[in-house]
């Protein structure tokens, strides 16, 4: 236990310098790449699609709790039931938001909305609709990588995550450093969000042969139970 605290809290702490390193080299390679004003219409868009984050009411950690319970408990079969009905759930929910955000997206004059002027209309409403899409998609495929946790892995779950990120880092310095566009910066998350996540997956699967990762077993009513205590 207390060498998986020690390595826990330092790969945590680790987590924490590469959020630091992200905005010491980030911003100023934005400011580089776009100027002050271009960036400051980046953070108006980022800053009305991360709301988007509030969207799933805070079951994730419920859920991933409920994991951690079950796997202690030795009971396969509960944990299977609560995982397939929290995927379940997540997948139908980002698929109804992403359609509701494209519509609202293409349907909507952002660009007046928000006081956009330098950007082109049809890149500041793709550019919503991918990182709407990022956001939405964290939680459902951030849970692969959060599974390590349950299970009494939360180094090699942190380890997967700070990959992502630093990942990130280096992705956004070398395409701001040849001022890349707002799309591109934008597909960039996506993609290392699919690759780590896919990485995550299969990687557990390897691991845990014995967890059936999927949908069979899922329930609505224990999905729909996971609301309350996600509040």
């Amino acid at each position: 236990m207390a060498k998986r605290t020690f390595w826990g809290a330092l790969i945590t702490t680790s987590g924490e310098g590469i959020n630091a390193l992200r905005q010491v080299v980030l911003v100023p390679l934005f400011l580089f790449a776009w100027g002050a004003a271009l960036y400051g219409e980046w953070l108006v868009i980022y800053a009305l699609v991360v709301y988007l984050s509030l969207s799933y009411f805070g079951m994730g950690n419920f859920v991933a709790n409920k994991l951690t319970q079950s796997y202690a408990k030795g009971d396969m079969k509960e944990y299977t039931k609560v995982l397939h009905s929290a995927w379940r759930l997540y997948f139908l929910m980002a698929f109804f938001l992403i359609t509701i955000l494209a519509l609202f997206v293409f349907l909507f004059p952002i660009n007046e909305w928000l006081n956009i002027n330098l950007t082109d209309s049809f890149e500041v409403k793709a550019t919503v609709l991918i990182l709407g899409s990022f956001i939405l998609l964290s939680v459902p495929l951030g849970l692969f990588s959060g599974l390590y946790r349950t299970v009494g892995e939360f180094s090699r779950g942190a380890i997967i995550g700070n990959t992502r990120e630093l990942l990130l880092v280096l992705f956004l310095a070398v395409f701001l450093f040849f001022k890349s566009g707002f799309m591109a910066i934008a597909l960039i998350h996506i993609f290392l969000l699919f690759t780590v996540s896919g990485f995550a997956f299969f990687d557990f699967k390897r691991r845990y042969p014995e967890i059936n990762l999927g949908f069979k077993e899922a329930d609505w009513r224990m999905s729909f139970s996971f609301v309350g205590p996600g509040l």
